[in-house]
């Protein structure tokens, strides 16, 4: 018996670190090449919605808004009959409606860098995502504290239009209602598309 204990214990051993292991995965790496992709922590829960192609993907849309100057573009992008949904609005009040922008001027909207949060995107980000039993918890709220940032941007054609294929990272507090729930640690790569 005394001859197999330093093999016990050595088995022992690798089990709790394969355990250990398995219960400490570490967040994915999404880079702007990745497909389009969302990954976050709500209130810890991991959320992970991943999109091989574009055939399960309603990507892109604009509001304009006659006798202003703004508009809202708008990335969305669910599985089809699921309930895993994703809505990014960016909004600018800095809109000419009678002069379509060029590709350089769409390009510098989505310039790296910080954006303010904004109430339905006015003149800013917002933020939607449907967790695992279909809620909707969205950014409409306080905002302090929090961060939309876009790290990485690439220019693309699809589908015979001009599209901005973003990478952002984002921390925030979303809301349902009067619940709340603090996303972290998300990453979401998407497409906006000038129209």
């Amino acid at each position: 018996m005394k001859k197999n204990l330093p093999f016990l214990l050595f088995c022992l051993t690798i089990s709790f670190f394969s355990c250990k292991e398995k219960d400490e995965e570490e967040d994915p790496v999404i880079s702007i090449g990745s497909n389009i992709v969302f990954y976050g922590k709500l209130d810890g829960e991991v959320l992970y919605y991943k999109f091989e192609d574009h055939t399960n993907v309603t990507l892109v849309n604009k509001e304009e808004h006659p006798g202003e100057t703004s508009c809202v573009y708008i990335s969305t992008f669910q599985t089809v009959g699921q309930i895993n949904n994703v809505n990014i609005k960016m909004g600018t009040a800095v809109y000419d409606i009678d002069h379509p922008e060029t590709n350089a001027n769409f390009d510098s909207f989505f310039a790296v860098g910080s954006r303010p949060y904004s109430n339905n995107a006015a003149n800013g980000a917002y933020f939607a995502v449907r967790d695992k039993v279909g809620t909707e918890w969205n950014s409409n709220g306080d905002q302090t504290g929090s961060a939309f940032t876009i790290d990485a941007i690439n220019p693309v054609e699809l589908g015979g239009y001009y599209n901005e294929k973003v990478k952002i990272t984002l921390n925030c507090k979303l809301y349902a209602g009067s619940l709340s729930k603090n996303l972290s640690n998300a990453t979401l790569v998407c497409y906006f598309r000038k129209l």
